[in-house]
């Protein structure tokens, strides 16, 4: 019982630290990937509406169409030097480390992304009548590049010839920072479901004595409450003894609704005949006997115990004279008619009942009167039932 109560103790605190910290695990995981992922988003945004703003304020600054010269993205015949100048007059708007690289080439245009609120929309748009016009040319979109983002220019004829990319070294620092912070707190986590349960291995080795007064108080406990129920049973019979019977008239004056109305003292006719001829065995199978049949004629509420000897006591709760001088007779009859001793050695007692009237004296007065009753009974001829 012990070794059984300590596995549950202990396998039930393993289950839920181990539960706990898989959960916080799993909580910081799912938050250093949203903040990860949503830095990102919002670089990813900064550096394409700064690919834009660059390409408006070129478009609204100089005049003349994009073209390429010897191998170079120009406006109007100039040359930006690789983006450096352009990037410290804007420098109020950009990153401090913010690079504008101009690219001769089609342009590496990715397909935009499109989340389920795109479709939606789309879906949920009036649809417009087709109007075939040529000279209306889509907007350039900005987009991500391996280095940051880019937006696509176009010559006079409205052909892509280029693009303009905006990168910065300090893209590439953060996402090294957020990994570092991701790392720090997976780490962290780990430390703390490693520190919870080495708190619990301590817990479980502090609260060891502990544990073993517990079980011993209980173990105690219940042998307690084991040697108070034999001390107030006969072994023989299973039926109270006179320390059982005075208890539960104890607890029966106090909780029940009925109190004692009629006492019944019961002797077996000739016992010890029975003894002498049959042999101690025989005799206590007779007594177990005539116990069990007291047991089932009496009612639930009614109590009854071995008096000592071959004598039982009955007493009756709430029972009128006669009514309780009805069921002595039922049980004086029913003993009478009970085959004892098996096919080959049949074996018939009877019994002389004393019932007594429940007085002011209480329960020593009931017994005298009843033990009384019981041995004019015996003197007039047995087997009967003798009012007091």
């Amino acid at each position: 019982m012990k070794d059984r109560y300590k596995s549950i103790r202990a396998r039930l605190v393993v289950v839920i630290t181990l539960l706990f910290a898989a959960l916080s695990f799993v909580m910081v995981y799912i938050q250093s990937s949203v903040i990860e992922r949503n830095t990102e988003m919002l670089h990813r945004s900064q550096r394409m509406s700064a690919a834009q703003m660059v390409k408006l304020y070129l478009e609204l600054s100089f005049s003349g169409d994009w073209e390429i010269v010897d191998g170079k993205l120009q406006k109007g015949g100039r040359d930006f030097n690789g983006g450096s100048q352009l990037a410290y007059v804007l420098s109020d708007y950009l990153f401090p480390d913010t690079l504008i690289r101009f690219n001769a080439g089609t342009p590496p245009v990715m397909p935009p992304r499109r989340d389920l609120g795109d479709l939606l929309s789309e879906r949920s748009r009036p649809r417009l009548p087709y109007r075939d016009d040529s000279n209306v040319k889509p907007p350039d979109q900005p987009f991500i590049t391996a280095a940051g983002a880019g937006i696509a220019v176009r010559d006079n004829a409205g052909l892509p010839i280029g693009w303009i990319e905006v990168a910065s070294d300090r893209d590439q620092r953060r996402q090294n920072s957020n990994r570092l912070l991701s790392s720090l707190l997976i780490g962290g986590t780990i430390l703390s479901m490693a520190g919870i349960l080495f708190f619990c291995f301590v817990v479980l080795r502090l609260t060891r004595p502990i544990d073993v007064m517990a079980e011993e108080h209980e173990a105690a406990k219940a042998q307690n409450e084991e040697l108070a129920a034999i001390s107030k049973t006969d072994p023989l019979t299973g039926l109270y003894n006179r320390r059982g019977l005075e208890a539960a008239l104890r607890e029966a004056w106090g909780c029940s609704d009925s109190p004692p109305s009629q006492l019944a003292l019961i002797d077996i006719d000739h016992f010890k005949a029975v003894n002498d001829s049959r042999g101690h065995e025989e005799g206590d199978k007779v007594l177990a006997a005539i116990a069990n049949l007291i047991a089932r004629s009496i009612r639930t509420g009614d109590l009854c115990c071995r008096w000592g000897g071959e004598e039982f006591v009955i007493v009756f709760m709430g029972l009128e004279g006669e009514h309780a001088s009805a069921s002595a007779e039922r049980l004086r009859r029913a003993v009478e008619a009970e085959h004892l001793g098996g096919e080959e050695a049949p074996l018939r007692v009877t019994v002389t009942i004393g019932l007594a009237q429940w007085r002011s004296g209480g329960f020593p007065e009931a017994v005298v009167q009843a033990d009384g009753a019981m041995y004019r009974g015996k003197r007039e001829g047995r087997n009967r039932v003798v009012l007091a």
